[in-house]
């Protein structure tokens, strides 16, 4: 623990603390304690927990969630980890607020074939901070040891092929994926069990993409699907995409190796971990083996084939073998445990080797996007309008001899329940099942019946009324009221399923899907249906955006373009998901993205089409087409509106996001399509599409160059946020350039758009009513692109669209009412921006509520549940139009909802701050008082934000809005600035100002993260926050944090071990303490300041570790020696040696004993050690004195016998002193020697020297150590050993400590 350089980071940070907390102003307010800071909905590419990504860098994504006022991210750390714990990437603390698309920038690549656990770690301005995880895996490491395998050419069969393998045996699987792929589309097994996605089944993988250029796989996690060692790997192939009949063999050739140039072929890798990290690969390869005459023996996504329902009642002419898009399944066909393990395909010679086969395409993930799923959440169940009837029953018209007022008469109901009641279907009676919805998926119907009995499903999305129109003569119904309407499918949609042994079964198809509402279900002999239930596909499963009025109509339209989105929204955006089509056009998606990414979170998936939109682009001349992939000639035109998705498609995603990468990643093939369409939109085609299905049209010329413009200016501002200075400057160039070319060819002198005549149009055609000046549609874009000479200019131009849209008296659209539409597709998602943006809100309120035709409700009215093609696809009153192009579940009019979110509601992008990191709230009262009750929200990857409102005869009564969390908003209130004369604020709110903001007087807020509640009464607004949500105390948490984050590594250091237990037990509930007060959102910044100081001091005392008791061990083992032998010792020193060693077992015994204690009592014990001694040996001392007396003091001089003397008497004194050292004795006994010795006899000679028993007496000890110092030898009370002793102990504990410093 590094305390010295702790203490000066620590010293910083207080006097930061001191400075912050002096310049943060506190809040007081009385708080409640449900409040929260959390993350959620953590994403890796704009999807949960995606598996095999292929992406270098990924993105993360996550949400702050708060209920605190003004809540904004400060900062982030996001730690990605493989399984094992292995660090991939810290990104360290990112003083950031960005919450979205933040790349993985690690020096590590990511490995492949791993699973990775990402950690994301965000602090709010408030000091909280909050943690929460996701995980993700990587894709497959190469395709070497894999195969293309094929079943050759199967018609129109599903292929059953499988491959039987081996597990290495007393091995524990730790983890298992499978990666697999198809030409055609397939669903896995493994032992028999369907291999899914954890998100639920999968359809139609692997998905619809450009297969001439690359393919995508999909990565399932197995771990869960192998047990024991025998394991066979198998599959069903079908057509799909790649070889229906909708891509016209646009495919043809890619399949290279052998006869079939367009056999559906498969490869897959099944990937097994053990525990013990051996790895084991199972690749498709030679051994294995197909069967293409199992039981779905035709199917397909699109035919012209048609069927006659009426064979179905007739046993004996009923028709086989008729293609059509659907499915045929035979039971008696099945192959029981063709699938598991145990199965031997040599007892069938329907079992065949596959072949192999060369793919030329790239293999790339699909990253998780664009995954069409069974959504069950949202199955449809049958209505009581259910019903049966009886071919023998039908009620003729009068005119043929009946009492039906139908033309065409009408069938005999007799009404079912079949949600609590079983119905048995007679040959020659017909069960029609109303589900209530118009939808894109399958029938699953559990029914009994004995074997060889054929059931015919047909799919229809309307019935028949009975009527003929009286304006069309190819229109109207085909058929009596009652019965199944299919004329605009182009060819009937059916499922035909035969009986096997089975009695009782339950059926769904797999290997195609319908559009319906309705399903006709006949059978060859009596059939009992038990149970019904309409499953959707659908690639939209998250919805994110919802809006409610007091208009029920309103409501009913926002539920059918849900649908109609959930409908289309499948592998690619399509038209339409029941006639032969259901194709990629680009210009239903290219108007309706701006709605589909409010809906439903739609960013991967729409990020994978226009992946598929570049790719084609790229591979045709840098020209996006009409219809995308495109394999059909029609579907390749270069039409404005439709080629334009590959502009604006980006943009609208960029605006959604705030994620510069998408514009980034299609800049460079947006740049090169906008210089292959030239001045002017020369490049584009001028025959199709147009306003398509328009009443009143403008030209294809005029919207080549509106959309040429437009497409200008989205690439500027485009090119502005990625910094290319010099493609702004020629975007706007060529803005200026196509408005110039506006003015000169379509501004007529009086101020007319000649959006008709200038192209030589009047007369209209099969799609265009009728091509006129002034049209809605070409002044919407006009004002949408400021194409208007000056202020007078543009009022003229809103004058002529009212004069359209009022339509007074049908005197500008004779035919058609007032208040109505006359757009196409290219003008239905202007016409309302482009009314509200100028001061005609009043207008677009009443386009919105009108529901005569042509308008948005007159669907509704007419009982619609799904958006419609045209704007009078069927009536009440005139039946169904020609069927030519004639689709009830279209999305594309239901772009009007952009703008119920965006200007109604008032949940608005900011574009200069995209993403809704900064949200523009543009509440729109219904001034003429229809709609008095709006509700909306959409959960941005921000968080929801929620707008809604009430009102009172067109003023402002109530208002109410939630501001995610890490993100701002400005209001602009509609309200009179008397309203605000006095206005208080409150936290998280600040009125600005009355300002002008959509050509309308409106008070301006500026609004922090929270949720507000604002209400007029008697004139005057009033804020309040909203329940459950919290002014937070305006705190400082900073080194609260920082000092905890310390107090948590410390407790990680083994070092912490030991401490002493007393000190632990204080710091940890410090610790506790102060975690506590950092998550407490209410606490003041006294009890933050109090809770890292306390917390600090305590990591201060981390020093007090528990000491080295092993030096004073052996010290206290030797001073027991010397106590057993005190008495040997002198007494001075003996007590104080006696306390010391008593202070140090008392040291010994304690386990809260620190090292500097430990040191203490070593210390002073050693030191009493030291200063003991020996009782003195003065046997010497004696002999000497002994040898002194016995001399004449007569026979020296007195000077020499004086010295002697003194001797003596200092001898004599050392002898009588019980504390005399050693050194006192020897000095005394060398002094009477040395006096001896220098004795002079009165005669002068020297004095001899005495001897004792023959031995010259020399002061020497005979028989023991000289009293003199010897080399090696102590002399008598020498302190050496103890000495030696408590060194070795000093030393230990000096290498203890040098041990713990490291």
């Amino acid at each position: 623990m590094k305390n010295k350089k702790w203490a000066k980071v620590l010293s910083a940070l207080v006097a930061t603390s001191l400075t912050m907390t002096t310049l943060m102003a506190s809040i007081n307010v009385s708080a409640t304690p449900d409040t929260n800071v959390n993350l959620k909905d953590l994403t890796v590419e704009y999807v949960d927990s995606p598996e095999g990504i292929d992406v270098e860098a990924p993105r993360f994504g996550w949400k702050m969630d708060s209920n605190l006022v003004g809540a904004e991210q400060t900062a982030y750390q996001i730690v990605v980890k493989d399984t094992d714990g292995n660090l991939a990437w810290d990104s360290g603390k990112v003083n950031s607020d960005n919450s979205i698309a933040v790349e993985y920038a690690s020096k590590t690549p990511l490995a492949p074939e791993t699973d990775y656990v990402v950690s994301v770690t965000s602090w709010d301005n408030y000091g909280n901070q909050a943690t929460a995880d996701t995980t993700f895996s990587t894709g497959v490491d190469g395709w070497d040891d894999a195969k293309w395998v094929s079943p050759g050419e199967t018609d129109y069969a599903v292929a059953m092929m499988r491959s039987p393998k081996q597990t290495i045996q007393d091995k524990t699987i730790k983890n298992a994926k499978l990666y697999m792929t198809a030409l055609g589309d397939y669903k896995a097994y493994i032992n028999g069990q369907l291999v899914e996605s954890e998100k639920g089944e999968t359809a139609f993988d692997p998905g619809w993409v450009n297969y001439n250029n690359y393919i995508q796989y999909q990565t399932y996690d197995v771990t869960d699907y192998i047990s024991g060692t025998d394991l066979v790997l198998s599959a069903e192939l079908g057509r799909g995409w790649y070889k229906s009949s909708i891509s016209a063999n646009g495919y043809k050739g890619v399949a290279i190796g052998g006869e079939g140039d367009l056999d559906l072929a498969m490869i897959g890798k099944l990937v097994i971990e053990y525990e013990d990290g051996t790895e084991q690969t199972i690749a498709t390869d030679d051994t294995w083996e197909y069967n293409k005459n199992g039981p779905i023996y035709n199917h397909d996504f699109y035919t012209n084939g048609s069927f006659d329902p009426n064979a179905t009642t007739d046993p004996d002419n009923f028709v086989d073998g008729v293609k059509w898009g659907g499915e045929k399944y035979d039971a008696s066909k099945e192959v029981p445990g063709w699938n598991l393990p145990s199965f031997d395909t040599t007892q069938s010679e329907d079992w065949n080797d596959v072949r192999i086969i060369t793919y030329n395409g790239d293999i790339i993930s699909n990253n998780g996007a664009a995954v069409a799923y069974y959504n069950e959440e949202n199955n449809q169940y049958p209505q009581t309008s259910s019903f049966t009837y009886k071919d023998s029953e039908i009620n003729y018209s009068k005119e043929e001899g009946g009492t039906s007022e139908h033309v065409l008469g009408e069938v005999v109901r007799h009404n079912v329940d079949l949600m609590n009641e079983e119905v048995t279907i007679q040959p020659g009676e017909r069960l029609i099942v109303n589900l209530g919805q118009n939808m894109a998926g399958v029938l699953e119907t559990t029914m009994e019946a004995e074997p060889g009995t054929t059931v015919v499903f047909s799919h229809a999305e309307m019935l028949n009324d009975g009527n003929k129109n009286p304006d069309m003569p190819r229109g109207g119904s085909t058929g009596p009221d009652g019965t199944i309407y299919t004329a605009s499918l182009r060819g009937e949609k059916t499922a035909v399923y035969k009986f096997g042994e089975e009695a009782e079964v339950t059926y769904r198809p797999d290997f195609t899907f319908f559009g319906f509402q309705y399903v006709q279900i006949t059978a060859t002999k009596p059939v009992t249906i038990k149970n019904v239930v309409g499953v959707p596909i659908t690639s939209a499963t998250k919805q994110t955006g919802n809006i409610t009025t007091n208009n029920a109509d309103l409501n009913q339209l926002f539920s059918n373009v849900l649908w109609s989105q959930r409908s289309n929204f499948l592998s690619i955006p399509t038209d339409c998901p029941q006639r032969n089509e259901r194709c990629g056009w680009t210009g239903d998606v290219q108007l309706f993205a701006g709605t589909g990414t409010f809906n439903f979170d739609s960013v991967a998936f729409l990020q994978n089409y226009q992946a598929i939109c570049d790719d084609q682009a790229a591979s045709y001349n840098d020209l996006y087409t009409a219809v995308m992939p495109a394999q059909q000639g029609y579907g390749k035109n270069v039409s404005s509106g439709w080629s334009d998705v590959g502009i604006v498609l980006p943009w609208t995603l960029y605006q959604q996001t705030g994620d510069i990468s998408i514009i980034e990643e299609s800049f460079d093939q947006m740049d090169a399509y906008m210089d292959a369409i030239g001045p002017n939109g020369e490049g584009y085609n001028e025959n199709w599409y147009g306003d398509w299905v328009s009443l009143q049209a403008c030209s294809i010329q005029y919207l080549n160059l509106c959309y040429r413009a437009y497409d200008a200016q989205l690439m500027a501002k485009m090119a502005e946020a990625l910094g290319y200075q010099e493609k702004v400057d020629k975007y706007n160039q060529i803005f200026d350039e196509t408005k110039a070319f506006f003015f000169e060819k379509y501004v007529a002198e009086n101020g007319d758009i000649l959006s008709a005549t200038a192209d030589g149009k009047s007369e209209g055609d099969t799609y265009h009513t009728e091509y006129v000046d002034n049209s809605q549609t070409a002044i919407s874009w006009a004002l949408k692109l400021g194409f208007y000479k000056d202020e007078a200019h543009r009022q003229y131009i809103i004058s002529k669209l009212l004069e359209s849209i009022k339509n007074e008296d049908g005197s500008f659209r004779p035919g058609y009412a007032e208040d109505t539409l006359a757009v196409g597709f290219l003008g239905l998602n202007v016409i309302l921006p482009s009314l509200s943006g100028n001061g005609q809100r009043e207008y677009a309120y009443k386009l919105l509520q009108q529901n005569q035709f042509p308008s948005w409700l007159y669907s509704v009215e007419q009982g619609a549940t799904s958006i419609w093609e045209r704007w009078n696809s069927y009536s009440k009153e005139n039946s169904f139009m020609e069927p030519g192009m004639n689709s009830f579940n279209h999305f594309s009019f239901g772009a009007c909802l952009e703008w119920m979110y965006q200007e109604m509601a008032g949940i608005s992008r900011d574009e200069a701050n995209p993403g809704f990191k900064h949200i523009d709230l543009t509440p729109s009262i219904d001034t003429t008082g229809g709609i008095n009750d709006v509700q909306a929200s959409y959960d941005s990857y921000y968080g929801v934000i929620e707008s809604g409102w009430t009102a009172e005869n067109g003023k402002l009564t109530t208002y109410n809005t939630t501001v995610p969390a890490n993100t701002t908003a400005t209001l602009y209130l509609p309200v009179e600035a008397s309203a605000v004369e006095n206005f208080t604020n409150i936290t998280g709110i600040e009125f600005t100002g009355m300002t002008i903001h959509n050509d309308m007087e409106v008070a301006s807020f500026r609004v922090a993260a929270g949720s507000y509640n604002f209400a007029v009464n008697d004139g005057v607004l009033t804020v309040s926050l909203a329940d459950g949500y919290v002014p937070a105390v305006e705190t400082n948490k900073t080194i609260l944090n920082d000092v905890i984050d310390y107090a948590d590594a410390q407790m990680q250091d083994e070092a912490y071990q030991n401490v002493i237990p007393m000190v632990r037990e204080t710091f940890e509930a410090a610790l506790t303490n102060a975690k506590n007060v950092a998550a407490d959102i209410t606490a003041d910044q006294d009890t933050v300041d109090n809770a890292w100081r306390t917390l600090l001091n305590e990591i201060h005392k981390l020093g007090f570790v528990q000491g080295d008791k092993a030096s004073l061990g052996s010290l206290i083992s030797a001073a027991g020696s010397i106590e057993t032998n005190l008495d040997r010792y002198v007494e001075a020193g003996k007590q104080e040696f006696v306390d010391a060693l008593k202070a140090a077992r008392a040291v010994y015994e304690d386990d809260n004993a620190m090292q500097a204690e430990i040191d203490t009592v070593s210390s002073a014990l050693l030191d009493a050690m030291m200063e003991l001694r020996f009782k003195a040996d003065k046997s010497v001392l004696e002999d000497v004195l002994a040898e002194a007396s016995k001399l004449d003091a007569s026979a020296y001089t007195a000077e020499s016998y004086s010295v002697l003397e003194a001797a003596v008497n200092n001898a004599n004194a050392v002898l009588a002193d019980e504390n005399a050292t050693q050194d006192d004795v020897d000095l005394a006994v060398n002094a009477v020697r040395t006096a001896i010795d220098g004795l002079v006899a009165v005669d002068g000679t020297p004095a001899e020297t005495p001897t004792d028993n023959g031995n010259t007496v020399d002061g020497t000890q005979t028989g023991q150590e000289s009293t003199t110092t010897k080399a090696n030898a102590a002399k008598t009370g020498d302190f050496a050993p103890i000495a030696g002793i408590a060194a070795l102990a000093v030393a230990g504990a000096a290498l203890a400590i040098t041990r713990r410093k490291k």
